[in-house]
């Protein structure tokens, strides 16, 4: 028997899960596949997710490789002090347990979504979540010479009916001005920061890092 501050939690759920940023049924009318939620009981979540970041022009960021460098992640984003982004991230549910994607925090800010849509992907017959918004880092100053930033990217989805929390870090290098931000030396532009996620255990999920490809012309 639920007592009734379970039921209100679970009606709470219910109603964050409905006014999530994107959700599997709004996108699909009419779908209620309750096969999803079965295998969300039985499985754990396994999905990609990859996130890409272009600046106000329309061009993919620059990153810098680590390897051999003494800092926590293999690679490095390289942005501006206060200039805006469009960020664009994409999650591909491997595992078909995922009903919605709550949100994305990127550095303790929310990403302002502007759309959200999802797409059945055939060669995986997967449900591919994808959210595009604006970020702009937000700290005091720019990054130190020698040092790196690294900033919590925080993604809330439901796998099945259960609220979940998904931990990334995303390693920075905050320029101060416009011209000190581009390549000084040929450099690659950042294709997306992306990860296989093979969770084992449910909630809030371990941090992982996000690895930086090269833009493919």
């Amino acid at each position: 028997m639920h007592t009734a501050s379970e039921e209100r939690s679970s009606e709470q759920l219910q109603l964050r899960r409905r006014s999530a940023a994107v959700t599997l049924e709004r996108c699909f009318r009419g779908l209620h596949d309750r096969s999803i939620y079965h295998a969300a009981l039985e499985h754990r979540p396994l999905f990609q997710l990859a996130m890409s970041i272009r600046d106000s022009d329309g061009n993919p960021v620059f990153f810098q490789r680590e390897e051999g460098r003494p800092f926590s992640e293999q690679h490095t984003v390289k942005v501006l002090l206060g200039e805006e982004y469009e960020v664009a991230l994409e999650l591909d549910d491997l595992g078909r347990t995922v009903t919605a994607v709550e949100s994305v925090d990127i550095d303790a800010q929310q990403l302002s979504v502007s759309r959200s849509s999802v797409h059945h992907r055939e060669r995986t017959n997967s449900y591919v979540y994808a959210l595009h918004g604006h970020w702009s880092p937000r700290h005091v100053q720019a990054t130190s010479v020698g040092e790196r930033d690294v900033c919590l990217v925080e993604v809330r989805y439901f796998h099945g009916q259960e609220a979940c929390l998904l931990e990334l870090h995303l390693q920075l290098k905050i320029y101060q001005q416009k011209n000190s931000a581009k390549e000084e030396a040929p450099e690659p532009r950042l294709a997306a920061q992306g990860c296989h996620l093979p969770f084992r255990r449910l909630g809030r999920h371990r941090a992982l890092e996000l690895r930086a490809g090269p833009l493919k012309r």
